[in-house]
């Protein structure tokens, strides 16, 4: 096999000390500045994946389905802080 044959080998990018990925596009590591808006965007994504997530855990509980519904709303717990954390970054963000 080619040494190019895996486009998505983990590769050290030296000049800036990480790992990254090369493939057919070049490098993938570009930095992303993160507004207030894009924040807010993924926040409400974040938060319609929770919804769909609670969903999933209730119908596992009153199925009986214990396990299921234990990880789903133990993942929900997770989300919710994962928004709360976006959440208040793009509010100080906003402030700056």
């Amino acid at each position: 096999m080619l040494p190019d044959a895996t486009p998505y080998a983990p590769l050290i990018d030296r000049a800036r000390g990480r790992r990254s990925t090369q493939g057919h596009r070049g490098w993938h590591d570009r930095r992303m500045v993160a507004s207030p808006a894009e924040l807010s965007s993924l926040a409400t994504a974040l938060d319609d994946l929770t919804r769909r997530v609670t969903g999933h855990a209730e119908a596992s509980d009153a199925a009986k389905d214990e396990d299921t519904a234990r990880e789903l709303f133990a993942i929900e717990r997770s989300l919710n802080s994962a928004n709360r954390r976006l959440s208040r970054l793009a509010l100080a963000l906003g402030r700056l």
